[in-house]
């Protein structure tokens, strides 16, 4: 007879993480967080999970937020469907198991994630798709390219998992930032033309991303396509490249009025993973920190002077495409 599991609830999910443990999903784990489908009469759902300290998570995960459960304790929904991917894959960090949209643990949980991400290998949902199917990899490009799938990505240890060559030129252009116009240009191969393209159109349409002409030849990216992105990332230091990766997230928050929420996500998706450079850790923003502030907080104060002073956009100045006005330290 299966042990009973004790019930998951924001008190311990506080007195936890006052111990510095994350909750993992986890299929052997002790604890239980029943929650209930939001648009349809289904039967409650059941996400297993454990309490492990940062060195022993075994993956992130990342996903779009996309079918939604509601939590009893707080009457919130957080989605569920990272259950498709942390199913027998061990310990895995979802970020709505860490806080259950409580207001003080989120804080938390966007001012850790960043280093998290940087640590640890992803497994990504929307690269788990059918490469044989133009509407998965539609769908594919319009997650890939959001603003936190885009941190998780781009800006951390890497992805663990792929099953087509398409999301791997994906993944690679999303690490090559802005750039990824000159890739297009100076390698002259249709597929990463293609690849370019429709990142582009997701980037400007958002969720109203349909495809685009060429999305066919994504079907059957070969290998070499890969390796040329990838060469030209191998050029830089992790300096440059996060710099960079975090520049064109930041850039797509020009897209039209309508995705105000969607601008919020890509300027706290960056700043959340530009926050663990060891070049803002120790920064001095020039004015003094003020009392009760967090430690998320702080470093968001380095960063935005940072950009302010101009240390950014020295480093940025030889791609035209970024422009960062002076930010006051807010």
């Amino acid at each position: 007879m299966e042990a009973a599991r004790t019930p998951l609830t924001l008190d311990i999910l506080r007195r936890q993480r006052a111990e510095h443990r994350w909750c993992v999903a986890n299929d052997e784990g002790d604890f239980v967080l029943t929650v209930f489908p939001v648009e349809t009469d289904g039967d409650q759902v059941h996400i297993y999970c454990s309490f492990v300290s940062e060195d022993d998570i075994d993956h992130m995960v990342s996903y779009r937020w996309k079918v939604f459960c509601t939590v009893p304790e707080n009457g919130t929904r957080i989605a569920v469907n990272f259950r498709n991917v942390t199913r027998a894959r061990g310990r895995c960090w979802v970020d709505s198991l860490n806080h259950l949209n409580d207001e003080k643990l989120k804080k938390n949980v966007l001012g850790e994630m960043g280093g998290l991400y940087r640590k640890h290998k992803v497994v990504a949902e929307y690269f788990l798709y059918d490469p044989e199917n133009v509407q998965s990899v539609t769908d594919m490009l319009k997650e890939a390219s959001r603003g936190w799938m885009w941190q998780e990505l781009a800006l951390g240890r890497g992805v663990e998992e792929f099953r087509s060559n398409a999301a791997r030129l994906c993944f690679e252009l999303l690490r090559l930032g802005r750039d990824w116009y000159d890739a297009a240009k100076m390698s002259g191969d249709a597929q990463i033309v293609a690849m370019v393209y429709a990142l582009e159109k997701c980037a400007e349409q958002g969720a109203e991303f349909d495809g685009c002409y060429g999305l066919d030849r994504l079907l059957e990216v070969e290998e070499e396509s890969v390796a040329r992105v990838r060469a030209l990332i191998e050029e830089r230091d992790e300096l440059e490249r996060v710099l960079m990766s975090a520049a064109g997230n930041l850039q797509n928050a020009n897209i039209g009025e309508r995705h105000t929420l969607v601008k919020q996500d890509l300027v706290a998706a960056s700043l959340a993973v530009l926050c663990t450079m060891p070049e803002f850790a120790d920064a001095d923003d020039g004015e003094e920190e003020e009392d009760g502030q967090d430690v998320w907080e702080q470093r968001v104060r380095r960063v935005l002077g940072a950009i302010r002073r101009g240390m950014l956009r020295s480093a940025l100045a030889a791609h035209h495409y970024i422009v960062f006005q002076p930010v006051p330290c807010a």
